[in-house]
């Protein structure tokens, strides 16, 4: 028998929608849309399941309950109630309401997602005479109340906890990159398994890491304990089991050449406890190193750095740092690609190299550029 197939909007970092999109199909989805920060697609449970285990550029994934139009407040409660919830959650069980509202009826967003909510708990009262628990710590189901206008779209958090919080960092470094944007530079850079690839300024590892899963084709949330599609009723643990089962073969063994490098070895501390929590030791060199007086262990490859910015630096002169980076990627690093991403933009200028590719990505809220050097 066939299964039911529905709408899931998928969450990510803006700049990264395209290589989500690429991903996905790589994945089994069909036809994906881009939208800003999101990619909608048509998918079945078990392919629902798939994307979450193996996304490494989503965020959550979110499946389509409903959308309907409102004029006032009211239509918001009458929409919502439309739904069935107690078919879906359980009156002892516990949700929330999460919403994204840009609508002239609601200047608070929390009045509108205090209306979805009282929507779900009246329709238990009527039945039960008793209602589910709101939770706003780790709650069994998550609404997703979408109002744009006056169109108003309603979605069950497939996924839980973010997926970029992957289980492997046990420790982390002041402003870490994103894991989600971390895997997302590494798409857009085209780095390959067969190419070495340094990070002189590693912090918490969260490249390299990133670099080593993809490598060896470790799904990301391998490590996860528990999904929110977990307490759906229609959950099948037995295609959850066939699915995590198939993750090991699928591994590849490959001999991987990843460098990673920190001035500070408090940093490359936490980088090494998080590589052997994923048992990743002997896949990745640390070592500590000044960047300005680094040589490159190979001849050619690809360098993706994170420099410091901002209060990092401290009482650093930042235009003369960013300028000495460019300096010492000329000198040492001939026959490298090198990418740089930084959210310190007039710096990024002062590397003083041509670039063949820049792109604005985000890490978090921080707006971010990516900048690609050819080094001949």
């Amino acid at each position: 028998m066939e299964e039911e197939k529905y709408t899931v909007l998928a969450k990510t970092l803006a700049g990264l929608e395209e290589v989500l999109a690429k991903e996905l199909k790589e994945l089994g989805v069909e036809n994906p849309v881009i939208g800003n920060r999101a990619v909608t697609f048509e998918s079945d449970n078990k392919l629902l399941y798939r994307i979450n285990l193996w996304s490494r550029l989503a965020l959550r994934f979110f499946r389509h309950i409903s959308s309907f139009e409102i004029e006032k407040a009211q239509d918001l409660y009458d929409g919502v109630a439309v739904t069935e919830w107690w078919k879906i959650i359980g009156v002892d069980q516990t949700f929330r309401i999460d919403n994204t509202i840009t609508s002239q009826f609601f200047n608070s967003p929390l009045y509108a997602a205090q209306l979805a909510k009282d929507a779900v708990v009246d329709q238990f009262r009527r039945r039960f005479n008793r209602r589910p628990s709101v939770s706003k710590e780790e709650p069994d189901f998550t609404i997703l109340l979408a109002i744009k206008g006056t169109s108003c779209s309603l979605y069950l958090d497939s996924t839980g906890e973010a997926l970029f919080k992957r289980g492997y960092r046990i420790q982390t470094v002041t402003a870490p990159l994103n894991e989600v944007l971390a895997a997302g530079i590494l798409k857009i850079c085209g780095w390959n398994p067969d190419l070495p690839l340094i990070d002189p300024m590693c912090g918490s590892g969260t490249i390299p890491v990133e670099a080593a899963l993809m490598g060896m084709n470790i799904p990301p949330g391998y490590n996860r304990p528990w999904f929110a599609f977990m307490n759906w009723p229609d959950y099948n643990k037995f295609v959850w089991k066939k699915i995590k089962e198939e993750i090991f073969s699928q591994q590849k063994d490959v001999n991987l050449q990843i460098y990673g490098y920190d001035i500070s070895r408090r940093n490359l501390d936490i980088a090494e406890e998080n590589i052997r929590q994923l048992r990743m030791h002997k896949d990745i060199s640390l070592a500590k190193a000044d960047f300005l007086q680094l040589h490159p262990p190979v001849e050619n490859g690809m360098l993706i750095m994170n420099p410091p910015y901002g209060e990092r630096l401290k009482n650093t002169d930042i235009q003369a740092f960013y300028k000495s980076i460019g300096d010492t990627l000329k000198r040492n690093f001939t026959g490298f690609k090198a990418w740089i991403i930084s959210s310190d933009i007039d710096a990024m200028k002062s590397v003083g190299l041509k670039t063949f590719s820049k792109q604005t990505l985000y890490n978090g809220k921080l707006e971010c550029r990516l900048h690609g050097y050819d080094l001949f």
